[in-house]
């Protein structure tokens, strides 16, 4: 009889015991990593944004702003967000555009089609190249004419490059020639033919090119 009555009295302590056990054992195990985002496979799409399409660290605005993708870019995503989010009036999915899942951007301004954009009625006007002066401080410009006239030269000097200029899609092609002004003031005129991509329309004012040799300019609409 008293061994039944000990072992009544241990057993709440033996459960006890093999209950503190398991916890241990359980918070020793690795935990399930628990994903916000679904694997899907890989396909191209772009980017619809005229100004552009933040690339961030993690699928929330909240996380850091890794780079800018241009206008029309094309990307491939990975992965999917499983929830959707509304931004600006926009509800889409974020998505991964690489295979670490650590570069995300928000699906509500990409799309599986090439979006179309009237680059040359964009591009017709007087542009001023931002932060480029002569050397008496007067503005560099180009002007595009709606009858393929081209100029790139200073503002009120006369001087420049005078020529013609055409477009396909987003990559405009300009010739034209600069005048090599000699001491009896007479000149030859030397062929100058340069191709400019417009990489990211920032909006209908500004837009931002980049040359053949890498190197890129910023053009704001003239008000004169």
């Amino acid at each position: 009889m008293k061994k039944f009555i000990i072992i009544i009295l241990i057993l709440p302590f033996l459960f006890s015991c093999n209950w503190i056990f398991n916890e241990i054992i359980s918070g020793l195990k690795p935990q399930k990593e628990t994903k916000n985002y679904t694997s899907i496979k890989p396909q191209e799409m772009f980017v619809t944004a005229t100004s552009g399409l933040y690339m961030r660290s993690d699928s929330t605005l909240e996380s850091n702003i890794i780079g800018l993708l241009p206008f029309r870019e094309k990307v491939t995503i990975y992965a999917k967000s499983n929830k959707a989010e509304t931004i600006n009036d926009i509800t889409g999915f974020w998505y991964s555009i690489n295979e670490k899942n650590d570069l995300w951007v928000f699906g509500g301004y990409l799309s599986k089609d090439l979006p179309s954009f009237d680059y040359q009625s964009l591009i017709i006007g007087m542009w001023d190249i931002v932060g480029k002066y002569n050397s008496v401080g007067n503005q560099n410009i180009m002007i595009f004419y709606s009858d393929h006239g081209f100029i790139s030269g200073v503002r009120n000097s006369g001087h420049g490059i005078f020529g013609s200029w055409r477009i396909n899609d987003n990559v405009i092609s300009a010739a034209g020639n600069f005048p090599n002004y000699n001491e009896s003031l007479n000149y030859d005129r030397e062929a100058i033919r340069y191709r400019m991509t417009i990489i990211e329309v920032i909006n209908r004012d500004r837009i931002r090119i980049r040359y053949d040799n890498g190197e890129i300019d910023e053009l704001v609409r003239s008000t004169d």
